[in-house]
């Protein structure tokens, strides 16, 4: 097994879909599958001796820590940091109350020199292009199930990546007719216009009044960068009788 590699879109980059990579880990050990893994590969050592030198270690890195001393490892270097913002005095400003002190770390030369790009086999995977999800509906008109688009009442859509462009007529939340579960030939989408609240999570609106009986699915459409439209599609079929 080895590790993937997959491409991410930026979410704060509106004007031209750029991507950063990020890697996906076959797995993830904790303190004690490493120690499971040393008493392993050990023919002298037991699990019991190898648990207590850690934490004599780790005690022992923190102790220097709170004395104010930096700690060069072979695995990681750990010294002090301070933030704030000061004047020349030393002096807090915007509203600090002083330094405040954190524990940091930085690579090592030993696991800098053995994991890069020479040591390590990764698997690319394709870019993954971002999409509306929606994920559940709520009627919200009193006694009607969620089984219901009801006209001229108002309704909920949760999910991710939902909030459009209102003024983009090409954007929007649609009903869109089916047929035994699937779109027509020819479908006529329903645009919805009245908006009660439009965010990434969550969309509440007013179903049109003149929707036709029949079964719909919702479908957001929405930008991303400058040009690509994409779409999600609430698989429950609603039904208005």
């Amino acid at each position: 097994m080895v590790a993937k590699i997959k491409f991410v879109p930026h979410s704060l980059n509106e004007e031209e879909e750029t991507y950063h990579a990020v890697i996906e880990h076959t797995e993830t050990l904790t303190q004690e599958d490493i120690l499971d893994e040393m008493e392993w590969h050990s023919s002298t050592l037991t699990k019991t001796d190898m648990l207590a030198f850690l934490e004599s270690n780790n005690q022992a890195i923190v102790r220097a820590l709170l004395l104010g001393k930096g700690v060069v490892t072979d695995m990681v270097h750990y010294k002090l940091t301070a933030k704030g913002v000061f004047n020349e005095d030393g002096e807090p400003v915007n509203g600090s109350e002083g330094p405040i002190i954190c524990a940091s770390v930085s690579l090592g030369p030993l696991l800098r020199n053995e994991v890069n790009n020479n040591t390590v086999t990764v698997e690319r995977k394709p870019a993954t292009k971002p999409r509306p999800r929606p994920d559940r509906y709520v009627n919200l008109h009193n006694g009607d199930p969620n089984t219901i688009l009801s006209p001229t009442h108002m309704a909920r859509l949760k999910g991710d990546k939902l909030r459009y462009d209102p003024e983009d007529p090409e954007q929007g939340l649609f009903l869109v007719p089916q047929v035994n579960g699937s779109p027509l030939a020819d479908p006529t989408p329903i645009r919805v216009e009245d908006l009660a609240r439009l965010t990434d999570k969550e969309i509440i609106f007013r179903v049109p009044d003149a929707v036709p009986a029949g079964t719909y699915k919702i479908e957001v459409r929405r930008r991303f960068g400058k040009t690509r439209l994409a779409s999600g599609i609430l698989e429950d079929l609603l039904t208005v009788s």
